[in-house]
């Protein structure tokens, strides 16, 4: 991945936006279909799968209760 931004949406949500390595940053959640630039991540809830659009690149985020993960799975 290019870069990776997060920001707190609230005091248990995150707002993260990947920028994929080819440079796709309109991702999709994997699990409901959602494209977006920000996804809403709670903090605890498990692995959330984004997919790029343009490349099929995958990307892991899992967000505990101090930290966050962001790994490419492609």
């Amino acid at each position: 991945m290019k870069s990776v931004r997060v920001q707190p949406a609230d005091k248990t949500t995150l707002l993260v936006d990947v920028v994929c390595d080819c440079g796709g940053n309109w991702l999709a959640n994997k699990a409901n279909g959602e494209a977006s630039f920000k996804h809403p991540i709670e903090l605890g809830s498990g692995e959330t799968i984004l997919v790029c659009g343009h490349c099929q690149n995958e990307y892991s985020i899992q967000a505990q209760n101090d930290h966050i993960h962001v790994s490419n799975k492609s």
